[in-house]
């Protein structure tokens, strides 16, 4: 065989292997892609029964700008800085990844619900230098005097008291501390007045009951500005979280709420 011919012949196992590979690989996402939709459902089901959950499940990056997500996860437009580790009420690698990105382009993020401050920590580390962080706990010397409803449920009450037992936080002693102001008080006694129509971002998750819910989602839609996103964490279904299960579908009723896929993030933009 002549040099020409080899040439030719390798043009043409060339010609005919490329579409095959890329066939291959398309074909690959997309089962990927169907298999992660029918996990979703499934994940749905289990909790919910037969029936769909009432909010609907949007695209991560259709929330948070600068996310694209391929077969090998999840990627960030600008990197990022994750303080790891599992700590006590803490939240996934994705939804910190997402509230990390969030805080990238955010000036002002308020939090319900402190705990260990890991959260916190992420959050001052990932935004701007003239950032704030503002961040809401029981102090543990308040916990008997918190208002818990007839209706609450009592397990997540319980919770609640448990994880408000810190007053020292992981971020504290960090290049980012300045960053943080943290605030000791039952959030239904928080006054919210200096805080109204300024936060960018705010994230719900401190006491799962009904009543907490309620309170502290009404003065999260106050403090937003117009366009600003409003998190709720533990959408998890009637079985796992009930209180939160039931608020947000009922809220969804009246407010356009969706739940981010693979996390259990219930997410609201305000009207800009």
């Amino acid at each position: 065989m002549t040099e020409f011919s080899l040439v030719l012949a390798l043009i043409a196992i060339i010609v005919l292997i490329a579409p095959l590979t890329i066939w291959s690989f398309l074909n690959r996402r997309s089962k990927m892609r169907k298999l992660e939709h029918l996990y979703n459902e499934s994940r749905q089901r289990s909790y919910h029964g037969s029936k769909p959950w009432p909010i609907k499940t949007v695209a991560m990056d259709t929330v948070i700008p600068g996310l694209t997500r391929d077969e090998f996860g999840v990627r960030t437009a600008h990197p990022i800085t994750i303080h790891g580790g599992y700590v006590r009420g803490g939240i996934s690698a994705l939804e910190t990844t997402l509230l990390a990105t969030l805080a990238s382009s955010s000036e002002r993020i308020f939090e319900f619900g402190t705990c260990t401050g890991l959260t916190t920590h992420n959050l001052a580390q990932n935004s701007p230098d003239s950032a704030k962080i503002v961040t809401v706990t029981l102090h543990p010397d308040e916990l008997e005097s918190t208002e818990k409803d007839s209706n609450d449920d009592p397990g997540a009450h319980e919770e609640s008291l448990s994880e408000s037992r810190f007053t020292q936080f992981v971020y504290e002693d960090s290049p980012v501390a300045h960053k943080v102001e943290q605030i000791f008080s039952d959030s239904k006694l928080l006054d919210i007045e200096k805080y109204r129509g300024t936060m960018d971002v705010v994230f719900v998750d401190g006491a799962h009951t009904y009543s907490y819910l309620k309170n502290d989602t009404e003065k999260a839609l106050a403090m937003l500005k117009p366009g600003g996103l409003l998190l709720w964490h533990d959408y998890r279904g009637k079985s796992t979280c009930p209180d939160v299960f039931s608020f947000i579908n009922n809220l969804s009723k009246t407010l356009p709420i969706h739940l981010i896929e693979g996390t259990t993030l219930a997410c609201h933009r305000k009207e800009a």
